[in-house]
This record gives C-alpha cells, structure tokens and sequence, in this order.
C-alpha cells in the first residue's frame, strides 16, 4: 500500500510585472484553466499593483479557500508588498507569513 503523499503540485502562474486592469483578462484566462487544483501564483517580478490586480487576487483567494484548495502567492516582490500597502491591503489577506 503506497503511503506517500499524493496531492497534485499546485500550477503555478507567473504574475506580469504591471498587474493592472490592463493584464487582468489574461491573468483570469490562467487562474480560471486551473480551477479545481491548488494553484501558486508568482510575484516576484511584480511592478505595480493595482486596483483591479489586487480584486481579481483577492477573489481568487476567496474561491480557493472556499472550494478547500491550496493558494498560495510566493515570492512577492518589494513592489507587490507596497502595492499592497498603498491599497490599504494587510500583507497576510494574500501572503502567508514566512513569504513576505
């Protein structure tokens, strides 16, 4: 009998560096091709964080959660954090302590 942990890696998606209203649609198509498994997202090479960068996160969180999957965003850069600072976001609604 195999005891090993057999959970599926989670896909991970490579954040643009400007997550804005512009590169939403394109980040949604990928979020969405990867409902119904864990998923990471990366945002190490993240720029600027905009408004409707941080919903979109933010509502993909949600449903994750919600669903009992895995979400995790790794790597933020410096830039993603302040972003998120100057959205009056809490790093951990997004970040799990130890990534940020």
């Amino acid at each position: 009998m195999n005891t090993e942990n057999t959970s599926p890696q989670p896909d991970c998606i490579a954040l643009p560096q400007q997550l804005d209203f512009a590169h939403c649609s394109e980040l949604r198509l990928a979020i969405e091709a990867s409902r119904g498994q864990p998923l990471a997202l990366d945002a190490h090479h993240v720029e600027f964080l905009g408004g409707a960068g941080a919903e979109l996160l933010l509502a993909t969180r949600a449903e994750w959660d919600a669903r009992g999957l895995a979400f995790e965003l790794k790597q933020p850069s410096d830039e993603f954090l302040k972003g998120m600072e100057r959205l009056g976001l809490p790093h951990d609604c997004l970040v799990e302590r130890g990534n940020a």
